[in-house]
């Protein structure tokens, strides 16, 4: 196997997060995968994959670059007298994690911009797919109607609509979710499948609830009639509704809501903030109920005991980066007292199996108070 490109030379996470406080997010996913040990082989170094994924959970693209394209978009669409809507991802969203990367879960990314979105093929496809499907056969257009619109190789050929890239409307922050696969040598070597197998969980990027995606649809001519963007704009509607966008969409991923012409939010219709805004706080606080953030203020060490520690350690992931150190130091504080800190620090074994959990506490909090500037 052929060594990464950026072997022995100085372009790591930590360098390019340095120098540029904007990267490109896709180029870093796609060409920095920095997990390998110096002594590199053909699998990544334990305990590294989570590092570099969080690297994507503090890290936001461009927001000028990204303003600036949608400038351009909405001239376009307002000369040719096309429509655009914006919705907020009312569900996680994902797409391209069959794609190839040594991380075994790919993520699509936006060339130029390196932010998350769905190419406009994709979003083309779905809405023929509603027209056709949805209230059983072609009764939402009838079939001549849908292949007129999405074109087919025989008689209409690329249809009377063009569907633009779907990309959010300012940049976002990820976040982390696992599958749990339990039955790793049935699928590697066709071993039985029994409860006797340990799970492997596997992270991998997710855009959160919340983010707000904006979706146009153009006249093939430059002149859309009437007719057809009213229909695109139902089956808009419907699509992302019901049906839902992107890998995963069968348990719930990729569905939106609040779905709006833009020119009506322009002129006055509240449209909600963006994830880690005032209006993301009810939903943190949700989340937190639910057991997967903790909005409320961290506790103090002496309100701790052994169970609520780990808990906390393990809600690190969903908060905000603010949150994360308060929890981190008040882990610090605990763990410190009652000296298992001291103990952990000495098992740097990560490898073994009695240790490992430990190593990784320490590890954790203290890569998030080092970043913070903190003891």
């Amino acid at each position: 196997m052929a060594l990464p490109l950026y072997l022995g030379e100085n372009a790591t996470l930590q360098s390019l997060a340095g120098n540029q406080p904007t990267p490109n997010l896709g180029l870093v996913y796609e060409k920095f995968v920095d997990v390998w040990p110096p002594e590199y082989d053909s699998r990544p170094k334990a305990g590294t994959r989570d590092g570099f994924l969080r690297f994507f959970q503090h890290h936001q693209a461009d927001a000028s670059l990204l303003e600036a394209y949608w400038r351009r978009v909405e001239t376009l669409v307002a000369r040719v007298g096309g429509i655009m809507l914006e919705g907020a991802t009312a569900e996680r969203l994902v797409s391209g994690l069959g794609s190839h990367h040594p991380l075994e879960t790919g993520f699509i990314w936006h060339r130029t911009l390196g932010v998350p979105y769905l190419p406009g093929s994709s979003l083309k496809g779905l809405l023929s797919a509603y027209a056709r499907e949805s209230r059983g056969g072609y009764g939402m257009l009838g079939e001549e109607r849908a292949l007129e619109l999405f074109g087919d190789q025989e008689q209409h050929g690329v249809g009377r609509l063009v569907v633009l890239d779907v990309l959010p409307v300012s940049p976002c922050r990820l976040e982390l979710d696992i599958v749990n696969p339990h039955f790793g040598p049935y699928y590697r070597e066709g071993e039985p499948p029994a409860d006797v197998w340990a799970p492997s969980p596997v992270k991998f990027l997710v855009v959160p609830r919340g983010v707000r995606f904006r979706f146009a649809v153009l006249g093939r001519h430059g002149y859309a009639d009437p007719r057809d963007l009213s229909d695109a704009e139902n089956l808009l509607i419907g699509a992302l509704t019901f049906l839902g966008i992107g890998a995963k969409t069968g348990v719930g991923y990729g569905l939106f809501r609040d779905l709006t012409r833009v020119e009506d939010i322009a002129c006055g219709a509240p449209r909600p903030e963006q994830p880690g805004e005032t209006a993301q706080a009810p939903e943190r606080t949700k989340r937190a109920n639910e057991g997967e953030g903790h909005a409320r203020p961290a506790p103090s060490a002496s309100e701790l005991n052994h169970d609520e520690a780990i808990k906390l350690f393990q809600s690190l992931d969903g908060l905000s980066e603010d949150e994360q150190v308060r929890v981190a130091m008040r882990l610090y504080e605990y763990w410190n007292t009652t000296g298992e800190w001291a103990e952990w620090t000495k098992h740097k074994d990560r490898d073994s199996e009695k240790h490992k959990k430990k190593y990784r506490r320490v590890a954790r909090v203290t890569e998030i108070l080092a970043r913070a500037g903190k003891p």
